[in-house]
């Protein structure tokens, strides 16, 4: 069997003289037992299994411990009282400021200068943590708290032994209709056609090989030191030379040099050659070709999303947005020219709004892919001028009139 980094051969003895297995891997013993011990379901079938019929009676007690009847709680015992309490040992600082708030607008915050009132409402600058507060603290004061003493939580009456007690019920049992003892199983086995192998994992890359089966440990041993010990020892040795690539390679990246833009359309080809790109590799196999052949076109992969999100941004979103950091504006005024009454509603409003956005973001879309594809046309260079021209006039999308 081999996982990516990880190899391991494994074999199984089976002894038909005593009827006993020894699980090897790598050729060093691992597991040895009894055919008739050590599986479930067992070789040979049992003498008795137990009644179908026999159901438990209702009676019937399992639990080994009861509350004590006599028990009886205590009358100081409070069910109510707190898991904490404030701390009647804390004092309030003397530095503390009861009148500073724990927050204050930023003094270094502007209003940006296309902030428009009408369209934006009252700016209102960000609040950042009011330095008075970091020496002691600021507002209302509270004490810390603390473990309740007194605290005992909900009683509950200790246990004692249960005298109705009868053990754990178990079904009767009959004679297995089904038995028979084969004390030679390993003697009677059919021919062999086929080898079958059940794994249950959600992982990937696993591959079974250099299967043998037969009747003589001798060549069992024979065939794993002829065939799979010396692919051992080179996938061993290719295993080490991937890892000093890799490590080799890994320096490189680290280093500023002038080939950044060819280092950076390795990593990402490279990236798909380990877990857990691997998997995806087969669905994006052009796009690296072209990676590999046009290095350059490695930024436009990278940028080409964000491209995409900041036009989209931009388009359905219009004028620019408060600073990072402001506060949302809690009312707007109606815009110069607009009509309200009492015939407007939310709704509505939201479905315009909704309906807008998304013809907005399909126009841009369209933009963004026609730019792209110019991007690839000129990074290529597979077509001449008037190709080209042609081509990217015909990609460009029609604007709605």
């Amino acid at each position: 069997m081999f996982v990516p980094g990880q190899v391991w051969q494994h074999q199984q003895v089976l002894n038909a003289d005593d009827n006993t297995y020894d699980v090897l891997i790598d050729g060093e013993s691992k597991k040895t037992g009894s055919l008739f011990e050590d599986f479930e379901p067992s070789i040979n079938p049992p003498e008795e299994i137990d009644d179908p019929k026999d159901k438990k009676p209702a009676s019937w007690v399992e639990n080994p411990k009861m509350p004590d009847p006599k028990a009886k709680k205590p009358a100081d015992w409070d069910e109510d009282a707190p898991r904490t309490i404030d701390d009647p040992d804390a004092e309030k600082p003397e530095e503390w400021l009861d009148d500073e708030p724990e927050e204050v607008d930023d003094p270094e915050a502007e209003q940006p200068e296309d902030w428009d009132e009408e369209e934006d409402g009252e700016w209102e600058a960000p609040r950042v943590a009011n330095p008075k507060c970091t020496e002691a603290g600021c507002g209302e004061w509270k004490p810390p708290t603390i473990p309740n003493p007194a605290y005992k939580g909900k009683w509950s009456a200790d246990l004692i032994d249960n005298p109705d007690y009868k053990g754990v019920w178990a079904p009767r049992k009959i004679a297995n209709p089904d038995f028979f003892t084969d004390e030679t199983p390993l003697k009677n086995l059919a021919d062999i056609g086929g080898v079958a192998i059940e794994i249950w994992t959600m992982d990937d890359s696993y591959y079974f090989s250099s299967i043998y089966v037969g009747t003589d440990a001798d060549k069992a041993e024979e065939h794993r030191t002829t065939y799979w010990a010396p692919k051992k020892e080179i996938e061993d040795k290719q295993a080490e030379e991937e890892a000093a690539k890799l490590k080799e390679e890994s320096s490189k990246l680290s280093e500023e040099d002038d080939g950044e833009t060819l280092t950076l359309a390795d990593r990402i080809i490279d990236a798909f050659d380990s877990p857990p790109l691997a998997a995806l590799k087969p669905y994006v196999g052009s796009l690296l070709d072209q990676l590999e052949e046009h290095p350059n076109f490695a930024w436009l992969v990278l940028l080409a999303p964000a491209l995409v999100l900041l036009s989209l941004l931009r388009r359905v979103f219009g004028k620019s947005k408060p600073a990072v950091g402001a506060r949302t504006p809690t009312t707007r005024a109606a815009k110069k020219g607009d009509v309200t009454g009492p015939d407007d509603s939310l709704p509505a409003q939201a479905a315009s709004v909704a309906r807008t956005a998304q013809a907005k973001a399909s126009e841009a879309a369209r933009t963004a892919q026609a730019k792209a594809s110019e991007a690839v046309a000129q990074a290529t260079g597979s077509a001449g001028d008037e190709d080209e021209d042609e081509a990217v006039k015909q990609r460009r999308p029609r604007r709605d009139t």
